[in-house]
């Protein structure tokens, strides 16, 4: 996720008055799901699919005045993933102040309309500038604040967000759902390893995804330094900027031969492919609060090296994957070393992978929206 558990209930604060008394007949009005965005990305997809198939239907938000005014009713839920789609132009930051300001307006009519707001921390910070942009500040002290719930993915998550923005009574926990039925064709590994191209009687270790600063990929390319010859290791993904690319592959060194670099866009069906391919996936993130990435490699079977940080201590434990200390001198490399030593069960991480349901994050979501039913006046 550009700004990518167990579940538990958090508190939820509202300041909605009750409806007062309407004179006549009258029935339940079902309060509706906005969401900003619906499609477009793997995870709305398929949160927003399995609430449809509990039967409450999700609208597709644009972010218009003139489309909320008109669409935007008394009880709804908009939910809201990503703030800074909706505001922020790294290109063009004259842009951003203005778009700023119709985030602030558009996001206070929604409110004005008599509609509630949930934002999903996928993270703490976008991951363009995080929290040193002053923009980013200041748009998730505003959202925190407006918003009557807030979703994490997870405990950690929970105990980081509450304290981040001090916001502990807004929090409810939904788990990242499995990737199982989003790739139900997904190839054993020595498939995997034609499909692609990648040697077949070696440890192949790999980080597969969107290559971008945030992912640390320079601590995964010096932790394989000096691996034996019998250890391969696979980049796959596009590299965004796209010098970061040039860095990465002016540290492969010595091992050329043993470290494979796709520095490409993936399809979806191919990202699941490379990450079948693997032995192990290797996440070296220096900051994270949500990982996708980890959800991916455990629907795939395939174990998970990633630092002790972040929502991660909620997803990966001893039966699917290893957590270092990413302040131990070592610590990521001795993980790898240390995972190939060990025989993993790819029926086990799968069953893993498969308790985190999709349906329970919807049935979290549709008990808040449906809290406020509303009684509207007959014909």
């Amino acid at each position: 996720m550009a700004e990518s558990a167990s579940t538990s209930g958090g508190s939820v604060a509202t300041t909605l008055a009750q409806p007062t008394a309407l004179e006549g007949p009258r029935r339940e009005r079902r309060p509706r799901l906005i969401a900003y965005p619906k499609s477009g990305i793997d995870y709305c997809e398929q949160l927003y699919g399995a609430v449809a198939e509990l039967g409450m239907p999700v609208v597709e938000g644009q972010w218009a005045g003139r489309w909320i005014v008109l669409n935007v009713r008394r009880g709804d839920l908009v939910h809201i993933h990503w703030p800074s789609f909706l505001y922020f132009d790294a290109r063009r930051p004259v842009r951003t102040y203005f778009y700023l300001l119709r985030f602030f307006a558009l996001i206070s009519i929604i409110r004005l309309l008599g509609a509630r707001i949930a934002w999903t921390a996928h993270n703490l910070y976008p991951h363009d500038g995080g929290r040193a942009r002053w923009v980013h500040r200041v748009a998730r002290r505003f959202i925190t604040r407006i918003a009557q719930t807030i979703f994490v993915h997870g405990p950690a998550a929970a105990r980081i967000v509450g304290a981040e923005f001090n916001v502990a009574d807004k929090l409810v926990e939904v788990p990242h759902g499995h990737w199982r039925a989003h790739y139900p064709n997904t190839p054993e590994r020595s498939e995997a390893r034609r499909l692609t191209g990648l040697p077949q009687d070696v440890v192949l270790y790999g980080f597969v995804g969107s290559c971008r600063p945030y992912k640390n990929l320079e601590s995964l390319m010096a932790a394989f330094e000096g691996m034996d010859a019998t250890s391969h290791l696979v980049v796959a993904g596009a590299f965004s900027p796209p010098e970061y690319s040039t860095k990465i592959e002016s540290m492969v060194g010595t091992a050329r031969d043993r470290v494979h670099i796709v520095p490409r866009f993936l399809a979806d069906e191919e990202i699941m492919t490379y990450v079948a391919a693997l032995d192990v996936l290797v996440l070296s993130y220096k900051n994270i609060l949500t990982s996708g990435a980890a959800m991916l490699a455990l629907s795939a079977g395939v174990p998970v090296i990633a630092p002790r940080m972040g929502g991660l201590t909620d997803v990966v434990n001893d039966t699917c994957g290893l957590l270092y200390d990413p302040n131990a001198t070592d610590g990521l490399r001795n993980a790898m070393l240390a995972a190939t030593r060990r025989f993993w069960s790819r029926e086990a991480i799968i069953a893993h992978a498969l308790s985190f349901d999709w349906k329970v994050s919807a049935m979290a979501l549709i008990q808040i929206v449906e809290r406020h039913t509303l009684p509207v006046r007959a014909g």
